[in-house]
């Protein structure tokens, strides 16, 4: 599989970690820098306009579940967040894939509520980490597992090996997403060590850097 090849079924940013995972000579701190910069420049992508959903449906939905005076009709909630999404695609049709993320997000909240989960630390920083979370299983989780290429449950283990170190870049774009508020300040926090420069190790860090 040629370096320039893009995976069938996969967008072409990924198709490069797709190919650092399925070869094995990347360790998995590195790997999973490679998927919070994937991360990163996909959310740059959706833009602001995903941020502003997420905390206006966030501040929405937070003071429903500080309202103990009152029950909470989940249907509701529900036809709220998705015309606040329809309003958003209304105003800013352009970014209507990250609007699909944070509706998304929304939705599997408003599930664990009616099911009587409870919000345990803040819930805006909860919202941005599924966020997150979605647009790494639209972008890449779920695409392997439907991709024909023969490599697919090769990358699927690895995915299940880094899942742990992938949430720490999670969490780190969610506190970022919470606290800046301006996607072009997002910043990735390596968590691998510099390592020893090999013609190897240049070629990936170009691929990253174009994809």
């Amino acid at each position: 599989m040629s370096d320039g090849d893009r995976i069938q079924g996969i967008p072409r940013r990924w198709s490069s970690l797709y190919r650092k995972m399925s070869e094995g000579y990347v360790s998995d701190l590195s790997l999973a820098d490679s998927v919070t910069m994937s991360l990163k420049k996909d959310i740059q992508g959706y833009g602001n306009p995903a941020i502003y959903l997420l905390k206006e449906a966030t501040i929405h939905l937070d003071s429903v579940l500080n309202d103990l005076s009152s029950s909470v009709s989940w249907i509701a909630e529900s036809n709220f967040v998705s015309d606040l999404g329809k309003e958003y695609n209304y105003r800013y049709p352009e970014h209507k894939y990250g609007i699909e993320m944070v509706l998304r997000a929304c939705n599997a909240y408003l599930h664990k509520f009616r099911n009587g989960q409870s919000v345990i630390g803040s819930l805006d920083l909860m919202m941005a980490e599924q966020y997150v979370r979605e647009i790494y299983n639209k972008n890449f989780v779920g695409k392997v597992d439907t991709t024909p290429d023969a490599d697919r449950y090769i990358v699927r283990e690895k995915i299940d090996d880094i899942q742990k170190l992938v949430e720490n870049g999670i969490v780190s774009l969610a506190t970022q997403i919470v606290e800046k508020e301006d996607v072009e300040k997002l910043k990735v926090r390596r968590q691998a060590p510099k390592e020893h420069i090999t013609h190897e190790s240049l070629l990936l860090e170009v691929q990253d850097a174009v994809a």
